[in-house]
């Protein structure tokens, strides 16, 4: 596959082999085959990615590879800062991008360049406790229905604080359960930074929204996450944390919202287009369910609706 047709080839089940993909540096340090992949989607962020790839080295369990996308190209900052740390990483992989892929197909790419037992996205900005991987494989070695395991979610401000935040968590062992409360709400999406049976990740897919969402990507994780869920229930930490510092860094996503009439109805599009997908979803895998799930999601989109006015009365009208 050439780096001309990635864009359009690629999806959330490819398989690249990474032996013959071209990188513009990797070194490995350690014998044998790795456990775990950690794909790190990277965009010209050369000050994030430190922060990043320390918290990788600091890891307690050393049996995993990094694999690096830069949507960047072949930007010296960024692999001036992937040397830093080569040395203390078990093997890394530094993969320049001949042109941006754009957000959802780097995040794909890394994904594909994977050949181990489990798997997990690090955005280039945030970063993990020390123990991260160590006490997440070791859920996921002990309970064989899980298909992905979480830590504590802290978002760090712009001030530096770092508070934990609430997770809804989608641990129950009943499917419908399971599906229900996720529709229902309010979840959250933090579970896309944790730990994945590779074999289940690929079996998911966002095939993005109808216009005028078409080209936003905000709130995909919640349906792209779905497909997990329908497969298997997910385990929680709290005795481990990723540190999301999302809230004083730019991300490179298409933002939906908006002050205007048309942005408005084009968040109402997406939400309706968010629950047609869960359905649409149900409908494929287990259609037995269909008749706990689309009661969830008229309760749901109800909820999501009733807050945002609630919201809107509550700032007086503003945003």
């Amino acid at each position: 596959m050439t780096d001309v047709d990635r864009k359009q080839a690629l999806d959330w089940g490819s398989v690249l082999d990474i032996r013959t993909t071209r990188s513009s540096f990797y070194q490995k340090n350690v014998e044998g085959r790795p456990l775990v992949t950690v794909g790190m989607p990277t965009y010209k962020r050369p000050d994030t990615i430190r922060r990043a790839l320390s918290s990788l080295a600091a890891q307690s369990f050393r049996d995993f590879v990094v694999v690096v996308s830069d949507n960047g190209g072949e930007d010296d900052n960024t692999l001036e800062a992937v040397k830093e740390f080569a040395d203390r990483l078990p093997e890394i992989y530094l993969i320049p991008q001949h042109e941006n892929l754009g957000a959802i197909p780097n995040f794909q790419f890394a994904l594909a360049c994977a050949e181990t037992k489990y798997f997990m996205w690090l955005a280039d900005d945030d970063e993990i406790s020390a123990n991260y991987l160590e006490v997440l494989v070791s859920l996921l070695e002990d309970d064989h229905e899980a298909v992905t395991a979480m830590g504590e979610w802290i978002m760090v401000d712009e001030s530096g604080d770092g508070e934990k935040r609430r997770q809804r968590r989608n641990s129950s062992g009943s499917l419908n359960l399971r599906l229900a409360r996720y529709i229902l709400g309010p979840s959250d999406d933090s579970f896309f930074y944790g730990v994945h049976r590779i074999e289940n990740l690929r079996k998911c897919g966002f095939e993005g929204y109808v216009y005028p969402n078409d080209g936003v990507l905000t709130n995909y994780c919640y349906v792209y996450l779905f497909d997990l869920l329908l497969q298997g229930p997910v385990k929680y930490s709290d005795h481990a944390q990723w540190i999301c510092h999302g809230s004083n860094s730019t991300k490179n996503y298409t933002a939906a919202g908006g002050r205007g009439v048309k942005a408005k109805l084009g968040t109402l599009t997406r939400r309706l287009n968010i629950h047609y997908l869960y359905a649409k979803k149900v409908a494929r895998a287990m259609p037995p369910a269909l008749v706990v799930t689309v009661p969830a999601s008229l309760a749901g989109f109800a909820r999501e609706n009733l807050s945002f006015v609630l919201g809107r009365f509550r700032r007086g009208g503003a945003e």
